[in-house]
């Protein structure tokens, strides 16, 4: 995260951090609307009065109803409209984030365009063309969707997260220390499971798709040659193993980024069955307060699973495409610093 920051120009950061600001908005939406759900159920359904929230004891009290079922009404379609509003914001918030990385992506590859083109002749007589063309066309595209694009979405989530959890702690501390331990403990072994695989699988994809540019540029630039000495079944051949290399890599860290989301959501479905099995079997006086629980972190799991599996996935798509960075990052700072010097003469 400190590497692509320092890549970023003023301009870029100033975006950057408007963008936060939205999406702190749109977090505190959500877990808003996490609270007062499970609470509207509970109301209607007679287990809670009006007076255990503040915002739905204040409605009632400065409007004048006739009966708890109109009320009751009232309440049902502000809710849903709030629901509407909040779901708003959050579209919005990702169609800005999606917005921003693809700028950003683009304005990368504007960046690195001017810079080869203006850098001098002596770094082209060392670098070749065709590795220029994919580090323009490739790498800059694999750093927006794998790198720039998952770290925003991880961002917003975490915010949407930790809002969750300190609503979580406030209504009951122990069983969410008790999930928050599972989730964590889970996620950790995964990742840490799979990430030297990840790094490993970018690799062979930045060197696959090398390959593949280095065969078409020979290729198709000593087309006469190669139809000469009836080379095609050679260049064909080579690039059907950097190709397929490349389809095994990327298909690998795809894999391994969506895959845990499957085994999470059994582990708290399941949770939720066995629990209430156990309510079941062994009936007690608390059963309605415990039931009503499970229904409220039932709608924090609703809006945190997803979360978790973003952190999740956001982390595995950098670890996978941080190759991609690295090998241009040298080229963002030299022109960072070329920029940097003409400014101060």
């Amino acid at each position: 995260i400190k590497d692509v920051y320092l890549v970023l120009s003023s301009n870029q950061r100033s975006r950057f951090f408007c963008l936060q600001m939205l999406v702190i908005l749109s977090a505190f939406l959500e877990v808003v609307s996490v609270a007062l759900v499970p609470l509207y159920l509970k109301i209607v359904s007679g287990s809670a009065s009006f007076s255990e929230s503040g915002v739905y004891s204040f409605i009632h009290n400065q409007f004048s109803f006739k009966d708890s079922r109109s009320f009751v009404i009232v309440l049902g379609v502000l809710l849903v409209l709030y629901l509407a509003f909040s779901t708003f914001v959050s579209m919005y918030t990702l169609w800005k984030l999606a917005g921003f990385a693809a700028r950003l992506g683009s304005e990368f590859s504007i960046r690195l365009f001017n810079y080869y083109l203006n850098v001098g002749w002596l770094f082209h007589a060392t670098e070749s063309s065709s590795q220029l063309s994919r580090k323009l066309s490739h790498e800059t595209q694999r750093i927006t969707g794998g790198v720039i694009n998952p770290l925003l979405q991880m961002n917003a989530r975490l915010f949407l997260g930790a809002g969750v959890l300190v609503f979580l702690f406030v209504y009951d501390w122990k069983i969410t220390m008790t999930a928050l331990a599972i989730y964590i403990v889970s996620y950790v072994i995964i990742f840490k499971t799979v990430r030297s695989r990840l790094h490993r699988n970018g690799t062979i994809v930045t060197e696959g798709l090398a390959d593949r540019y280095r065969l078409m540029n020979d290729s198709f630039g000593g087309a006469r040659e190669v139809v000469m000495h009836r080379k095609q079944r050679f260049f064909v051949s080579q690039f059907e193993v950097a190709s397929y290399r490349l389809a095994r890599g990327l298909g690998i860290n795809i894999a391994l980024v969506q895959s845990p989301r499957f085994l999470i959501e059994f582990v708290t479905f399941s949770s939720i069955v066995l629990f209430v099995l156990v309510l079941h079997l062994y009936p007690s006086g608390r059963a309605e307060e415990l039931l009503a629980k499970l229904a409220v972190f039932a709608m924090a799991a609703f809006k945190i699973l997803p979360s978790f599996q973003q952190v999740y996935a956001s982390l595995a798509s950098v670890k996978a495409d941080a190759p991609a960075f690295y090998a241009l990052k040298s080229d963002f700072v030299a022109d960072r610093d070329k920029d940097s010097y003409e400014e101060s003469e």
